[in-house]
């Protein structure tokens, strides 16, 4: 709706619900499990990216080039309301240029700290990119959803070093996006802090 379209670009980021359903979802998740016992498993840096503990082990936590991996990784970057969804926030043409998983294992205790994104990426559009990320489970408060400072994408960079956890998440507004299987976040990429396939345009 307009009102979402003009949140998107107050905020940074808005949230689409049920974007992806039925039997593509059900593919996306099928996938998507196939891929994470994959990265469990080879233990190696090739496409998958593993945290280094302080005691030494290693957790599965991502893995890139999907849209090589399985067809439906594909399918969906061009899923048609996934693209009239960016047609609309972005405002001009545009074109998928990265393709990531990422995968928050149970007690995996791999922190994701604060972050902005890029605004920009070489070689792309000067206008700013739009990160979609399509979630396949159930993200929420009490499993580590992701969280987000509205308006951040606004204020060009931030040293979040300078401020404490307490401080982010209470003076400066932060609110938890919490998001159900098929649910889509759009965000800018620079304004935010996951099992999602992520597509950025």
């Amino acid at each position: 709706s307009p009102e979402e379209i003009n949140q998107f670009h107050q905020d940074g980021f808005v949230v689409a619900r049920n974007v992806i359903q039925g039997k593509e979802l059900l593919a996306l998740q099928e996938a998507a499990s196939r891929i994470t016992s994959e990265g469990i498993a080879a233990k190696d840096k090739t496409n998958h990216l593993y945290y280094d503990k302080s005691d030494g082990s290693r957790t599965y936590f991502r893995s890139e080039r999907m849209w090589d991996r399985d067809p439906i990784f594909q399918e969906v970057t061009v899923n048609p309301v996934l693209l009239t969804h960016y047609g609309q926030l972005i405002g001009h043409p545009f074109m998928p240029i990265v393709d990531s998983f990422v995968c928050k294992l149970p007690f995996g205790n791999v922190p994701v700290r604060w972050h902005q994104g890029p605004p920009t990426w070489p070689n792309t559009h000067p206008i700013p990119n739009i990160d979609a990320d399509i979630y396949l489970d159930h993200s929420t408060v009490d499993n580590g959803c992701v969280w987000a400072i509205p308006g951040h994408h606004l204020v060009g960079h931030v040293q979040f070093e300078n401020f404490t956890d307490q401080e982010l998440f209470t003076q400066m507004g932060a609110v938890p996006i919490e998001l159900g299987p098929g649910d889509v976040s759009f965000h800018c990429l620079s304004a935010n802090l996951r099992r999602t396939f992520t597509s950025i345009l």
